[in-house]
């Protein structure tokens, strides 16, 4: 069972790899919700993973920016671990070509 945030909670998570994440969980209550505005975006015309890609077109910029979009929920947890792992292995492969 989990106990409502209240106010900001700031966590560091560290992955298998080593990589360290520092991750902000932003309360729910009413006066603090007139913040989210400031770090999150509106919902409302959202699309899922697939379209997404199609959407930014990011088979044309793939070469140069190594786009990937990994589906999450933060309810249920989905897709977190796989994409902390994604994005901990881009960061050490980009670590490793830099420093040969």
């Amino acid at each position: 069972m989990t106990l409502p945030t209240i106010g900001f909670n700031v966590v560091r998570i560290r992955h298998d790899s080593g990589l360290v994440l520092m991750v902000w969980d932003i309360g729910g209550q009413s006066k603090v919700r007139r913040l989210w505005r400031d770090y999150c975006k509106e919902l409302e015309d959202a699309v899922g993973p697939e379209e997404l890609a199609v959407v930014l077109d990011l088979d044309k910029h793939d070469d140069v920016f190594n786009c990937h979009v990994q589906p999450t929920c933060a309810i249920t947890g989905t897709g977190i671990d796989e994409a902390v792992s994604m994005l901990a292995n881009r960061i050490k492969a980009r670590c490793d070509s830099s420093h040969p």
